[in-house]
């Protein structure tokens, strides 16, 4: 029966332009071929997976008011969503998550700069997801904040959003690949370029061979929702529930 409902449709237009005037040729349909029986059964194959997950709520060099409620809890979100059979479908061995102290500098590098590239194939899909403060030093360069980042000290402490960009295009050979970033939270933090436009900008000067989605385009702010699933952020909220289907 799924073979012949288009066939159905198309002739029943086909009878209604019966009833016009000038008949089939004043209408221009025409009939095309559906798939074969054989194709539309044939099992759907997903390419293989690697992801990186990255969530800081607290820091060790920042004050508590200064930290975030729900960032961690919005990568393990992600993280759920992804390994999920009926909505990521990623290999849990496949994929990497830094939360809380873990998220370290030296962490994040070594995973984004080798374990990444070393993994990711031509055929298979990346997706790396940021969810934390985003910085921005005097000079106007972005960087995504690990747990040690230190305010006085951006450049040595923080990851550069262009090195990520660099990172992403240039050594991870997948042609699948996905930077989902919500960084954006930067008024919380008292830094020499702390405006969160900017942070916005530094994202959206990234290299366009691949895609980026980030919680705020330029002039807007991304939240936090108490009122989301037991708190969490907006944009990972609706993010994970889309994927979910």
């Amino acid at each position: 029966m799924k073979r012949l409902l288009p066939c159905v449709l198309i002739f029943a237009g086909a009878l209604a332009a019966q009833d016009q005037p000038g008949g089939l040729g004043a209408r221009q349909l025409s009939l095309r071929h559906v798939a074969p029986a054989e194709q539309l059964k044939a099992p759907v194959t997903v390419p293989r997976g690697y992801a990186v997950v990255i969530g800081v709520s607290s820091y060790k060099n920042l004050a508590r008011e200064q930290w975030l409620s729900y960032a961690e809890r919005d990568a393990e979100t992600l993280y759920s969503t992804l390994i999920d059979k009926q909505a990521g479908n990623f290999e849990f061995e496949n994929v990497v998550k830094l939360t809380g102290s873990q998220a370290t500098l030296a962490n994040i590098r070594d995973t984004l700069e080798n374990w990444l590239p070393a993994k990711a194939q031509e055929g298979d899909r990346v997706v790396v997801f940021y969810v934390g403060h985003g910085v921005v030093d005097g000079s106007g360069r972005g960087y995504l904040a690990p747990y040690d980042i230190d305010p006085d000290h951006l450049a040595q402490t923080g990851y550069p959003m262009d090195r990520l960009g660099q990172v992403l295009s240039e050594r991870v050979k997948s042609s699948r690949k996905f930077l989902l970033v919500d960084a954006c939270h930067s008024g919380k933090v008292a830094t020499p370029g702390g405006d969160f436009l900017k942070v916005n900008e530094s994202l959206r000067t990234l290299p366009q061979v691949f895609l980026t989605l980030a919680s705020s385009r330029a002039g807007e702010r991304s939240y936090e929702d108490p009122s989301l699933a037991g708190g969490n952020g907006v944009f990972t909220y609706f993010l994970t529930q889309g994927w979910k289907g």
